[in-house]
């Protein structure tokens, strides 16, 4: 009959479409499998940096809290016996009591006991401030702002350094230099350490890196630099070194 043809050819094109879908479905499932395992490893690796920070962290603070807790102690002490002192002068001079001798002494006792108090209070202060800048590193640099990013990638990479991207802020005058703040004290010094790749590269040469120190920590560079200078020019047959705000001989 005319036309009995054509029911026949569009069933033969659908089951070869059909057969078509079948065996490109495998593809599909394959493709996304792999895709899924690769999710899975880079979640698998952002978790094992996670545990790591959170570790070294942990580790940091105990040993930070640790050493608050004892100055503390320190205060605490130091506080009865001012307290104790300011309250035995007290009772002599509602008594009127007359031992001039023993008040000139205890008040040299208040005195010195409230300048050790002070003092103790400008170290936890000072404390505070190394422990809030150990995982920072500054860069100086003579780039414009808008190329600072893109410093900050590549002169990491010229020093070695792969581990996770810092946070960049700015500091001080323009061209502000860069505050750079790693997850880690471990991260900050293999940064630190590389940085003597740099020497002789013409990109950078007015570009170098510090640690992010305290004034008073600036203060202790200085004079070491300076003791340093002074030791080479009397000794120029030796070598030396600053390791921990000291001037070392070379060995």
């Amino acid at each position: 009959m005319p036309g009995s043809g054509t029911p026949k050819t569009e069933t033969s094109k659908k089951t070869r479409s059909a057969s078509a879908s079948s065996k490109d479905q495998p593809d599909v499932i394959s493709k996304s499998k792999i895709s899924q395992m690769e999710t899975n490893k880079k979640l698998d690796k952002i978790m094992e940096i996670l545990t790591e920070q959170q570790t070294n962290f942990s580790k940091e603070f105990r040993e930070f809290r640790e050493k608050l807790s004892s100055i503390s102690t320190t205060m605490t002490m130091v506080q009865k016996d001012l307290e104790a002192v300011h309250t035995e002068i007290a009772e002599m001079r509602e008594h009127q009591l007359d031992h001039d001798l023993k008040l000139d002494t205890l008040e040299r006792k208040v005195a010195t006991i409230e300048c050790d108090n002070r003092c103790l209070s400008s170290n936890i202060a000072e404390e505070i401030r190394i422990y809030t800048k150990r995982k920072n590193l500054i860069l100086f640099h003579d780039r414009s702002e808008s190329d600072t990013g893109l410093l900050t990638k590549d002169i990491l990479h010229e020093c070695g350094y792969e581990g996770p991207k810092p946070v960049t802020e700015k500091v001080g005058a323009n061209p502000s230099p860069l505050r750079m703040t790693f997850p880690t004290v471990k991260h900050r010094d293999s940064a630190l350490k590389g940085t003597k790749l740099l020497k002789g590269k013409e990109a950078f040469t007015k570009c170098f890196i510090k640690p992010d120190l305290t004034y008073h920590q600036r203060l202790q560079q200085k004079k070491c630099i300076e003791e340093l200078k002074n030791l080479k020019t009397a000794n120029p047959g030796k070598q030396y070194i600053i390791k921990n705000f000291r001037v070392l001989e070379k060995e």
